[in-house]
């Protein structure tokens, strides 16, 4: 059998019969009806009725959205809360954000929402869609606060059931009503219990009880009271209509005495004036508070204005939710504590959360979320606090997901791991942890310990990097790059750079640089001091010695001898001239003139000894293309050599096919030299041979030439 309520009047399902003021108690009327596979039931039916609260220990898993690209993609969306209970994976709905067609699946481990997979993007999302998934199975927990015959506990069915007529589906049961079999009294104190629900099981007598749904959602009308014996004085002014005598017992004047305990008073009490309101449940007036203000009310001695249970409270204006208050219950390691949501109705601080604060704002569009412990959104709209001490301040669709994350404000801004901070702006992000990005437009700090002050469309990639500016970009750890407002990008090229691009110039000292790098006074400045053993410096360029004109770079002592030196750290240390990627300890981007260079060459700094032939040197060289040339843009500096393509390709020397380096070419030069020697003794040998065969030739025909009858 399948069976379902349907209910009319919805709202109104309740309608007070009877009440007695002494006894507290109340008959109910609950008109409904019941159907059977689609169909109206006839006839007498077996009732059980239940009045619980419920609480579903499944909780609905929630998730943001990231957006980004020129086209407006749905990078990626996270998980805020798990959500417990589920069977299958849920559904993901994307909706909102201005873009369309994005598509995503949820992954399930354990009844929790782990992780959200984006199978397909989409396009045109100009903000973060609202992310929805689908909800597990209930799995409710009852409370039981009264059952037709007394027996329910936690929910459960109770054992006897109650007949009634059920007519083309519709029944009426007059519940608390003790005149019918197996129905218990019904206390009007009950209805002070919120959110009760009432759960009812039928059986049509052939298939057993089954429980009707959905549960309907129980609120008490008022209670209208009726006379029926009164006691103590009433004054005859305040009743009208005709008195018979005959109704009155006893001995009566003009007031009426109503003093009997065995009394009860009921009707409407519509015509009742001058009634004293003083005390109400035995408490006196100053234990309640007035709407025009309460006079010595004291904290100390207990007075206070909320609940005395854990259910929340909530302020209300134009019948909205303007403020919630909800006890948090103690988690391991948290503790308990007191939920604060202002705001828009639709803020929401998810379930289990300890110590949740949303200040305000929100809208029914951009609600402001709190998913994780001691969040907070102080304000603004579609703002996300999602992990535990993570906090918004404002603005609009600001998102702080990692552990004491911070987005002060601004617009479309991301602080999502540990400690990372992003203090306004729009659209930046901090996804580094301990990366901070203090504001402008487009800016990420994506490795940890990275730092974008301000700026457009800078990066801090590598850790502990820093870029700012225009175009900035930090690609490798502990680089920091500052870009002029050039339209182009400018970034680290390795690690542990240090990088300036101002097409204006750099001027120290003074405002107006004539040259890449202008220093007003090199009087008494100095680059780098480290003393090391023997009282010298392994590096110290002092520019304070200006002679003829021109200004020297010196090594000196600590004690201020100059040694005319300049010696260079090599370990690690590169030096660039009109290059910012240096490739090697020294990399020239234009022609050196030097009186001699003397590379080192010592047997003792070489290893890996390889003999070479000189003839396939010889061979190589003969038939490389040497051509005259010039570099890009130096047509007055012409030059004859191979191509170090054609080069590497022949020899396989040096560190890559556009560089050749001296030694190679020197050596390679040298070993064709030795083989053209060879070739030239070869030469030599063969041509003595030659000349020795012709000797013995000349000298034949010499001989031949004497003999009789030969003519010379």
């Amino acid at each position: 059998m399948k069976t379902r309520l349907k209910l009319f009047a919805f709202g109104h399902l309740l309608a007070i019969l009877g009440f007695s003021a002494l006894a507290q108690n109340t008959v109910v009327t609950y008109q409904g009806r019941v159907t059977e596979s689609g169909t109206n039931f006839n006839g007498y039916g077996q009732f059980k009725f239940a009045l619980v609260t419920s609480i579903n220990a499944n909780q609905t898993a929630t998730a943001t959205a990231t957006v980004g690209g020129a086209l407006g993609f749905v990078n990626a969306i996270s998980v805020s809360s798990g959500g417990n209970g589920y069977t299958v994976p849920p559904t993901v709905t994307i909706i909102g954000g201005g873009g369309s067609g994005a598509v995503a699946t949820a992954n399930l481990s354990g009844g929790v929402v782990t992780g959200i997979t984006v199978n397909n993007a989409g396009s045109g999302y100009t903000s973060s869609p609202v992310i929805i998934l689908g909800a597990p199975p209930d799995s409710l927990n009852y409370t039981t606060f009264w059952s037709n015959d007394g027996t329910s506990s936690a929910g459960s069915q109770p054992t006897a059931p109650v007949i009634a007529s059920v007519t083309n589906g519709l029944f009426t049961m007059p519940l608390g009503d003790t005149s019918l079999a197996n129905m218990t009294a019904l206390s009007a104190s009950l209805f002070q219990q919120s959110n009760l629900q009432l759960r009812i099981w039928f059986n049509d007598g052939a298939n057993g009880f089954a429980a009707l749904s959905p549960l309907q959602n129980l609120t008490a009308a008022p209670y209208a009271t009726t006379a029926g014996n009164v006691t103590g004085t009433l004054p005859a002014n305040q009743i009208t209509g005709t008195l018979p005598s005959s109704a009155l017992g006893g001995t009566y004047s003009s007031v009426l005495t109503l003093d009997n305990p065995a009394n009860s008073f009921s009707g409407s009490g519509v015509a009742l004036t001058g009634v004293n309101a003083a005390t109400l449940g035995g408490l006196t007036s100053a234990s309640f508070w007035k709407t025009g203000g309460n006079i010595g009310v004291n904290p100390a001695l207990g007075a206070f204005l909320g609940t005395a249970d854990n259910l929340p409270l909530e302020f209300k204006v134009n019948s909205q939710r303007g403020l919630r208050m909800e006890y948090a219950s103690f988690i391991s390691g948290y503790g308990d504590s007191v939920n604060l949501t202002g705001g828009s109705p639709r803020n929401t601080i998810s379930n289990g959360v300890v110590g949740g604060v949303i200040g305000g704002g929100g809208s029914d569009a951009q609600p402001n979320i709190v998913a994780n412990h001691f969040g907070t959104v102080s304000g603004g709209r579609g703002n996300v606090a999602g992990d535990v001490d993570a906090a918004v301040g404002g603005g609009s669709r600001n998102v702080a997901l990692g552990f004491a994350s911070t987005v002060g404000g601004g617009e479309g801004n991301y602080a999502t791991n540990l400690f990372s901070t992003v203090s306004g702006g729009r659209v930046n992000s901090a996804r580094g942890g301990h990366a901070t990005v203090g504001g402008g437009f487009g800016n990420e700090a994506n490795g940890d310990y990275s730092t974008v002050p301000g700026g457009r469309d800078c990066r801090a990639v590598g850790n502990y990097s820093f870029a700012s500016g225009y175009n900035a970009m930090a690609n490798y750890s502990g680089t920091f790059v500052w870009a002029d407002a050039d339209l182009f990008g400018f970034s680290s090229t390795a690690p542990n750079q240090f990088l300036i691009r101002a097409s204006g110039g750099v001027g120290i000292g003074l405002n107006n640089p004539e040259t890449p790098l202008h220093i007003a006074d090199f009087r008494g400045i100095t680059i780098g001091q480290s003393a090391t053993a023997g009282g010298y410096t392994a590096l110290q360029i002092n520019l304070s010695a200006v002679q003829s004109g021109y200004a020297q770079l010196q090594a000196v002592s600590q004690s201020g001898t100059s040694y005319g030196n300049l010696i260079l750290e090599p370990y690690g240390g590169r030096v660039g001239i009109a290059k910012n990627n240096p490739a090697s300890a020294l990399d020239v981007n234009g022609t050196v003139t030097a009186t001699a260079f003397n590379p080192p060459s010592d047997r003792n700094l070489k290893e890996n000894f390889v003999p070479i032939s000189a003839r396939e040197m010889l061979d190589k060289v003969a038939s490389m293309p040497i051509s005259r040339w010039n570099f890009i843009g130096d047509v007055a500096t012409p030059h004859v050599g191979p191509m170090a393509q054609d080069f590497h390709a022949a020899f396989g020397l040096g560190t890559d096919d556009r560089h050749i380096a001296t030694v190679d070419a020197d050596g390679v030069a040298l070993a064709a030299i030795q083989g053209l020697n060879l070739k030239l003794e070869e030469m030599r040998e063969e041509n003595t041979e030659l000349k020795h065969q012709l000797a013995e030739i000349k000298n034949t025909l010499q001989k031949l030439s004497h003999q009789p009858g030969n003519q010379p």
